[in-house]
């Protein structure tokens, strides 16, 4: 019995898809149960930077297997936003923050007026890796603050996208370089959050 590419590759993005949405709930569970303290400006500037990634990957990519992660991963990402928004926890972007969105700014430039979406997405990329300094600060300070299974969660959907993009390879080596940036990128960068929050201790005064 054959089973078609297309099928398993549907079937990849749909459970990387869960997987994404099963992390976000647990994430705002915690939260709401002051079991995690989210940093509200790393979450302001994902939500941002997170709808303009989608509109520049589904460019990219014109597919809508590859692109129902990163769609709902923003809606999510835009959800946890407005539930700090709506919570008054949200603090004042610092200057980190700004140049995050001033290089996410630059991508939609890069976008309109090169008409070049992968290039786009990739300088998107940049403003998503320093986005995560502040973060990762957070956590090396206080590992406890972040529950490590959200972040794992969100690891491993980045993992299964990476699969669903190579099992749709159809020999076009540069579209499928410019597609591996992003999730290989917040693959890392998750995973990273995750490790120091089960490994690293707590720092001493």
């Amino acid at each position: 019995m054959t089973i078609n590419v297309n099928v398993i590759a549907i079937a990849l993005g749909v459970i990387a898809t869960v997987t994404h949405l099963a992390a976000y709930s647990l994430y705002m569970y915690n939260a709401h149960r002051h079991r995690a303290k989210p940093n509200s400006a790393c979450w302001t500037v994902w939500a941002v930077v997170s709808v303009i990634n989608v509109v520049t990957y589904f460019a990219i990519s014109k597919d809508l297997v590859t692109i129902i992660l990163p769609t709902f991963s923003s809606l999510t990402c835009v959800a946890a936003f407005l539930y700090a928004l709506f919570r008054r926890k949200l603090k004042p972007l610092q200057t980190l923050d700004k140049q995050v969105l001033g290089i996410a700014g630059m991508a939609v430039i890069v976008w309109a007026v090169f008409r070049s979406a992968a290039n786009a997405n990739v300088l998107l990329q940049v403003s998503e890796t320093i986005s995560f300094v502040p973060q990762i600060s957070d956590v090396r300070k206080d590992p406890k603050a972040e529950p490590p299974l959200p972040w794992f969660l969100w690891s491993a959907g980045y993992v299964l996208l990476i699969a669903v993009l190579l099992l749709k390879f159809d020999g076009d080596w540069m579209k499928l370089g410019y597609g591996l940036v992003y999730p290989l990128n917040l693959f890392v960068f998750h995973g990273i959050v995750g490790i120091i929050a089960v490994f690293k201790k707590p720092a001493t005064t």
